[in-house]
């Protein structure tokens, strides 16, 4: 909603920036604007540890998820509340730049969102900077699906779209939904190019909806982040010490998959092909799979942060 800004922090929480988190853990108030506040936006109630946080909601809870979200709770519409807010301060003078500098302007707009270092397993991509690829080639106006699990935390970060043109999957954070969402925000914007990121193991769910999309001549773009595996889970296991080879099933051929159902396919495995394989698929009529194959090793923010690895 507020992306145009060059102070907007983008997303709270278990998809956060690394400049968000530091920022908020500098915070001495945090003001949440019809915001839930449950426990995945408030990292378990460590994302604000000195500040004083304030709820305006029309109905607030106090607890959710066993977590108390605030120390005082505004009852109101929240427009209504933050325009009165916002008169009471502007006749008050008050003024505080704060920490709003062109320093934290530039980190804001040029640090990546994850900066951790990871290896990369050969033949395969970082997610993160295949995300930056996408989000630089892709226009603005372009239909985004977010499919759930843990490559939802990698196109969670793309920048500048409206939100009514980005459509997230997070019920129960169940996977497999993802390409059900694609053909219905297709059959309900047929003229909009539509584009679904999703893990490997949530297409597998439903991999038949392939000659679904085949018969109803949907051109839909579904980008795979191939990991051969279930994501969140093999993540899970290693941070507890545990075999995680129930949740391998290795790196298939996606493309080959959907050439099968009369689709379109390509197997990528190099930045480079990104753009060219973009180029393929508008200047054709059926949907494309792109079957990207992404590093194991990479582990989102979000998981690192609820499963640490295991101490030495």
């Amino acid at each position: 909603m507020f992306d145009g800004n060059p102070y907007s922090l983008s997303i709270a929480g278990g998809f956060a920036r690394d400049i968000c988190v530091e920022v908020c853990r500098e915070a001495d108030l945090a003001i949440a604007i019809g915001a839930s506040l449950s426990s995945h936006t408030l990292y378990h109630g460590s994302l604000f540890p000195q500040a004083h946080v304030v709820q305006i909601d029309t109905h607030p809870v106090g607890y959710n998820h066993g977590t108390m979200v605030a120390d005082e709770y505004l009852r109101g519409d929240a427009a209504k509340t933050v325009v009165a807010l916002d008169e009471s301060l502007a006749a008050r003078g008050h003024s505080a730049p704060g920490i709003r500098t062109p320093a934290l302007a530039r980190r804001i707009e040029e640090e990546p969102a994850d900066a951790m270092d990871f290896a990369i397993s050969p033949g395969t991509l970082d997610p993160r900077e295949v995300t930056a690829d996408l989000d630089r080639l892709m226009p603005a106006d372009w239909d985004m699906i977010c499919g759930s699990g843990h490559s939802s935390s990698f196109h969670a970060q793309m920048r500048r779209r409206a939100p009514g043109r980005y459509h997230a999957v997070r019920e129960y954070g169940a996977i497999g939904n993802g390409i059900s969402l694609a053909m219905g925000v297709k059959a309900a914007k047929p003229t909009s190019q539509v584009v679904l990121f999703d893990g490997d193991g949530s297409l597998l769910m439903n991999v038949q909806e392939l000659e679904t999309i085949r018969r109803h001549g949907m051109k839909i773009l579904i980008c795979i982040y191939n990991d051969g595996a279930f994501g969140s889970e093999i993540h899970v296991l290693r941070s507890e010490g545990v075999e995680d080879g129930e949740a391998v099933f290795g790196r298939g051929d996606f493309g080959a998959v959907a050439r099968g159902f009369g689709l379109r396919g390509r197997v990528i495995t190099e930045r480079e092909q990104l753009a060219e394989a973009l180029e393929e698929f508008v200047a054709g009529d059926t949907a494309m799979v792109w079957d990207i194959h992404v590093s194991d090793l990479v582990v989102a923010p979000n998981v690192r942060r609820n499963h640490p690895p295991p101490r030495a």
